[in-house]
């Protein structure tokens, strides 16, 4: 009996130094999450000034190296948050005057972001930097960023995020080349976020992107491929508008969208009688999300 009362005031000893133990690695925790924090607040600070001095610098200082500092100290910071405030001073340093190769950088940054991202406003935050950075890029460099934006774009189901992603879709449109184009079409992303757009204006700037697309001489069937777009049901208002502007730009002799969309149906019915007008559009894959389905049957 005795060895086992030594034995359990052992195991209580045990338990005690457990104790310690984990009040010891408590303590630790509470310093590292502490010191996460205080590191996190620092990256916040830099990005949210930094931003602005980067713009400052660059418009108004000759030594391009200092601009770069302050443009490293930003990219440094970047990647340790995803706080909309702290990603806006990114936005603004690249909307500022960055040479190609200083916009490359900070786009990079922000697609590393973008990727993992969730927030709704700092995907905003993140597509207004795509957008500054866009007339920048490469046609390798837009196809990253149009992939990324469109990963983004199925990570959230807010409406303002999606509006400012389809915005720099849309920037990015004209920035790849005819085959890039074909491919993104065939793939069909854009078409499932025109047909599942949340608001006139989301609507509109994925019609913008994908018609940008559409226009290369290699689309045999640009004026078919319109017509089944403006078949969408979110296509009213402003998507009828730009669609139909769009397809004057490719064809002339086409109606304006101030005739309006009745006109613009008789003139294809009239110049391409092969075009079905009348059946309904497919329903455009939903995107990956439980509450989005098609109709049954459609």
């Amino acid at each position: 009996m005795g060895k086992k009362t030594q034995a359990a005031g052992g195991a209580s000893g045990g338990a005690g130094a457990c104790g310690q133990a984990d009040g010891r690695a408590g303590a630790t925790g509470a310093r590292r999450g502490s010191a996460g924090a205080a590191e996190n607040e620092r990256r916040k600070r830099v990005l949210g000034s930094a931003g602005p001095a980067v713009q400052a610098l660059v418009g108004k200082l000759t030594d391009a190296s200092q601009a770069q500092q302050a443009l490293d100290k930003v990219l440094q910071a970047m990647p340790g948050t995803t706080d909309p405030i702290a990603l806006k001073g990114l936005a603004q340093t690249v909307a500022g005057k960055l040479t190609g190769a200083q916009a490359q950088q900070a786009l990079d940054a922000v697609l590393q972001v973008m990727r993992r991202a969730t927030d709704p406003n700092a995907l905003k935050g993140l597509a207004l930097a795509v957008q500054a950075a866009a007339g920048e890029l490469t046609d390798a460099q837009a196809q990253q960023a149009l992939d990324a934006v469109l990963q983004a774009m199925r990570g959230t189901t807010d409406a303002n995020a999606h509006l400012g992603l389809a915005q720099a879709a849309q920037s990015l449109a004209g920035k790849l080349t005819d085959a890039q184009a074909q491919q993104v079409v065939a793939a069909g992303h854009l078409q499932s976020a025109f047909g599942w757009s949340a608001t006139p204006e989301e609507s509109a700037a994925w019609a913008k992107a994908i018609a940008t697309l559409l226009r290369r001489p290699a689309e045999p069937n640009y004026v078919g491929a319109i017509v089944e777009l403006l078949k969408y049901p979110v296509a009213g208002g402003q998507a009828t508008n730009v669609l139909l502007e769009a397809l004057r730009a490719v064809i002339p002799a086409a109606p304006s969208a101030e005739a309006g969309l009745p006109a613009n149906l008789r003139w294809i019915a009239d110049t391409y009688p092969g075009i079905d007008l009348k059946s309904a559009p497919a329903c455009p894959p939903p995107l990956p999300r439980e509450e989005l389905a098609c109709p049954s049957g459609a």
